[in-house]
């Protein structure tokens, strides 16, 4: 997945600045729920949700972050200063690939242990 939103980003040539600024506020909105569903473990279908939006989320990232990467190494190239910048993008691509690993891997078990932890909590009373 990750290889083909590259080449994606490679490929399009259409501005996506508006696209890569909406999905930055998306990723706020996304680290809010994780955190949201790590405190309070409302369901093992929401956790899964919200694994398949940061998956679609990260890809979105890595189209974005691609076409800027190759828009940023044209408007640099031979000047100096962009061996750091290229650094900079391939970080920022690497953070893309890891966080998106990271969705794609999300184990069976943890969706397990929110149901447990809520059968818990319903059997103690609502008090864990």
């Amino acid at each position: 997945m990750f290889l083909f939103s590259s080449i994606a980003g490679l490929l399009i040539k259409r501005n996506l600045g508006g696209l890569g600024m909406f999905l930055m506020l998306a990723l706020m909105g996304w680290l809010f729920g994780q955190f949201f569903v790590w405190i309070l473990p409302v369901s093992s279908g929401f956790n899964q949700l919200m694994n398949f939006i940061g998956i679609l989320l990260f890809a979105g990232l890595t189209v974005w972050d691609t076409q800027r990467l190759k828009v940023m190494s044209q408007q640099l190239e031979g000047k100096q200063g962009m061996g750091g910048m290229v650094v900079i993008g391939a970080l920022a691509l690497y953070l893309d690939f890891i966080n998106c690993s990271c969705c794609f891997c999300a184990h069976p078990e943890d969706n397990q242990r929110i149901i447990e932890l809520q059968q818990l909590k319903d059997a103690d009373g609502g008090v864990l």
